[in-house]
């Protein structure tokens, strides 16, 4: 999407859009927000056309995942591609520790880009660097897709992990078909409702030791869905890019 001669800037990547296909591949989903737009503020613009972009970043975007350009329009940075680098950093310090980086939404920390890492070593501690990389106040200091996926490329050569295979020791839900589920009524309608915490989402949050066999293969699944979900960002059909309005 970034790389194309017209950028794509998704707007709202977050850990809820990156699905987990049946073969354990990640892809990036809902592009109702994508856009080739970059908003350029400078000095001659007055509150009320500031006013009207925050507006309009506000109906695209998800409170926590938002960069800080777009928080502060005054700084006068470009709003462009590089918010979905900034989106990125949020998921991998998601990924590593199972928190938000700004899980407050809080627009000052995410303006100064005031995270905490772990002092401590951690298994997660060689994925620092790349997050406080991906997660630089100022959107020219961020690297770009293809020097992020350079860097993904090359920490998956040192950790073994290639990025070409489907994420190992994923469960998935089988969900009957709808022809098996308008042909049974009755055991439908006599099953219990859902449970809206049960919902399937990219990342399992249910810190059930028993679904993991153990902390090293838990790490093994982390940087496997971590590294991939980089990879696959860059990975979008042309299609895509077609139906995007300018």
């Amino acid at each position: 999407m970034h790389d194309r001669n017209t950028p794509v800037t998704h707007r709202d990547i977050k850990i809820e859009n990156l699905l987990f296909t049946s073969d354990g591949f990640i892809k990036l989903c809902d592009f109702g927000s994508a856009t080739t737009e970059v908003w350029r503020p400078d000095d001659d613009w007055n509150a009320l056309k500031r006013s009207l972009l925050e507006e309009e970043m506000q109906r695209h975007t998800t409170p926590m995942y938002r960069a800080p350009e777009i928080l502060d329009t005054y700084q006068n940075y470009p709003i462009g591609p590089s918010q979905d680098i900034w989106a990125l950093g949020c998921i991998l310090f998601y990924l590593c520790y199972r928190t938000h980086p700004f899980e407050d939404s809080a627009k000052l920390r995410i303006i100064n880009a005031k995270f905490v890492l772990p002092e401590e070593k951690t298994p997660y501690s060689g994925f620092h660097p790349i997050i406080k990389s991906l997660l630089q106040p100022n959107p020219h200091s961020r690297p770009s897709i293809q020097e992020l996926c350079n860097q993904i490329e090359q920490l998956a050569y040192h950790l073994k992990i290639d990025l070409t295979k489907p994420v190992n020791g994923v469960e998935f839900e089988r969900q009957p078909s709808p022809a098996t589920t308008t042909s049974q009524p009755q055991q439908q309608r006599s099953s219990p409702p859902p449970d809206g915490n049960h919902r399937r989402t990219p990342v399992d949050n249910s810190g059930n030791p028993q679904s993991q066999a153990g902390a090293g293969e838990m790490f093994a699944q982390l940087k496997g869905q971590g590294l991939s979900i980089f990879k696959n960002i860059r990975d979008k059909s042309a299609a895509v890019v077609q139906t995007v309005q300018v």
